[in-house]
């Protein structure tokens, strides 16, 4: 429903803020910059919903062509993620089809991508599978 009506009112466009907005919160300019150009994050949350689909900061970054691209590239690294899963199973390749999953099952509400703790879940969990844990030789 958000979607729906901001879709019509929305006139500019923010090319990747919302996107890398984990990005943003990790190199500690996301306050400054929204205050510098005057971003509001939601601006049309007018309905008693209070979420948006995960392809709505695609839409509030770069338009059609962030809605058309950047699922798509998420779609073919899931792809890829399952095509490893069912061919070369790990653990790490099975932990990061369950991220997939979730990320899948949420976004229907949000989209965990462009959220700073989903992304360093996922750098740490990397990190803690090539450098912590001990593989059998």
């Amino acid at each position: 429903e958000n979607y729906a009506r901001a879709v019509n009112k929305l006139d500019d466009f923010y090319f990747g803020y919302f996107t890398l907005d984990w990005l943003m919160a990790l190199v500690g300019l996301k306050h400054s910059l929204a205050k510098y150009f005057g971003i509001e994050r939601l601006p049309f949350l007018t309905s008693g919903y209070n979420t948006f689909p995960f392809h709505w900061w695609y839409y509030y970054d770069f338009g059609l062509v962030g809605i058309a691209i950047l699922p798509f590239l998420s779609g073919a690294v899931i792809a890829y993620i399952y095509y490893k899963v069912r061919t070369a199973p790990s653990i790490l390749v099975t932990i990061f089809y369950s991220m997939a999953l979730l990320l899948m099952v949420l976004s229907f509400m949000m989209n965990p991508l462009n959220r700073l703790d989903f992304v360093t879940n996922v750098f740490i969990v990397w990190v803690a599978h090539k450098y912590l844990i001990k593989k059998k030789t």
